[in-house]
């Protein structure tokens, strides 16, 4: 049983998962090498554990405690042993690779030693490991401390022993593991990227605004906000990333110029403060490029075995909170409106927007 706890990287998303490992009552050791966000990661732990006491939600001696189980070390300070490690730096191979070979060293030989990729290579990532079959992905989503979803990522060399293990220990810190195989986007970025790359082309081509193309997404999929929101909230720039290291499955998974041209600038999508209603004849043809886009998506990833549909769903309905989500709304479109949707986005052929519209 996994009690003991340590994450490399006291950044937005290690913070996150070690406010979700000590609220599961673990013993967490953070390591990060920069002072400032050494103080700002014990800042905001401390902050996320008062604010749950001042809302009832945990008592004044349990908030105690949990900020007592937390341990925040430099990169040179010296490991507690543990039972789980996580890499949770900066999304570059190079980096991860250098910190995952620091954390092997540094862990018992019993460890199981996870990364928080979002989108790289878990079999590259690992070639550095000695010990391949305690390596795995947990991919937590943002925030970490409060989405529910993990996605619980097997490897080639994964051994069973620790992949129910981490499986577990997920349950156990309260939140749902999607178990996936290790292929480009996993389950759930696998579908949202494709998804946000579409709107974004789109927007290109002059469909609606980008406003617009939020509010079709909102209705079509039953979302709180659309792909460009969403992309303001992770940076388009991660967004193009993930996307980038899809583009080995084929033409369809390129990321679109627009879309690169807004990683390359860092600049956040302007979305429109009032939002005219897009014809109905527009909002159709953009609301079957997403449908179509998500659903050649989804095909592909279950053709492949990379996660079950009912994995899918529940990562799309928790992570994303899709209140249609895919694989359910493929089954209530039927077999040949979904297919007609896959055929045409995946060659660029979905229908001519009607004249005057």
């Amino acid at each position: 049983m996994i009690s003991k706890v340590a994450i490399w990287g006291a950044g937005t998303m290690g913070t996150g998962i070690a406010i979700a490992a000590l609220n599961a009552g673990h013993k967490v050791q953070l390591v990060e090498r920069d002072g400032a966000a050494r103080s700002a990661a014990r800042r905001r732990i401390a902050a996320f554990f008062e604010r749950a006491a001042a809302k009832g939600k945990l008592s004044p001696e349990t908030v105690a405690e949990r900020i007592a189980g937390l341990q925040v070390l430099d990169a040179d300070g010296r490991l507690a042993p543990v039972d789980l490690a996580i890499e949770a730096v900066f999304e570059d191979l190079d980096v991860k690779r250098k910190v995952l070979a620091m954390i092997e060293e540094a862990v018992p030989a019993t460890a199981i030693i996870a990364t928080n990729t979002s989108c790289l290579d878990l079999d590259e990532l690992g070639t550095t490991l000695k010990v391949g079959e305690r390596f795995l992905g947990l991919h937590f989503f943002s925030p970490a401390e409060l989405n529910p979803v993990v996605e619980t990522v097997r490897c080639s060399s994964t051994g069973d022993s620790s992949f129910m293990d981490a499986v577990n220990w997920v349950h156990q810190i309260g939140k749902s593991p999607i178990t996936c195989l290790n292929r480009p986007g996993f389950a759930i970025n696998r579908f949202f990227c494709p998804y946000a790359n579409e709107a974004v082309r789109c927007y290109e081509e002059g469909l609606g605004t980008i406003g617009q193309i939020d509010d079709v997404a909102r209705t079509a999929f039953d979302v709180p906000f659309g792909p460009f929101a969403v992309m303001n909230i992770t940076k388009p720039e991660i967004l193009f990333r993930a996307q980038s290291t899809l583009a080995k499955l084929g033409p369809f998974y390129t990321p679109s110029g627009l879309l690169s041209d807004m990683s390359a600038s860092r600049q956040l999508w302007e979305i429109e403060g009032t939002v005219d209603v897009l014809p109905r004849s527009l909002a159709t043809v953009v609301s079957d490029r997403l449908m179509g886009a998500v659903f050649k998506a989804v095909g592909d990833a279950l053709a492949e075995g990379v996660a079950s549909p009912e994995d899918i769903d529940t990562g799309a309905a928790l992570a994303l909170r899709f209140g249609r989500p895919p694989v359910s709304l493929m089954k209530a479109l039927g077999d040949e409106k979904t297919g007609s949707l896959v055929r045409a986005v995946a060659v660029g052929q979905l229908p001519e927007v009607l004249p005057g519209a």
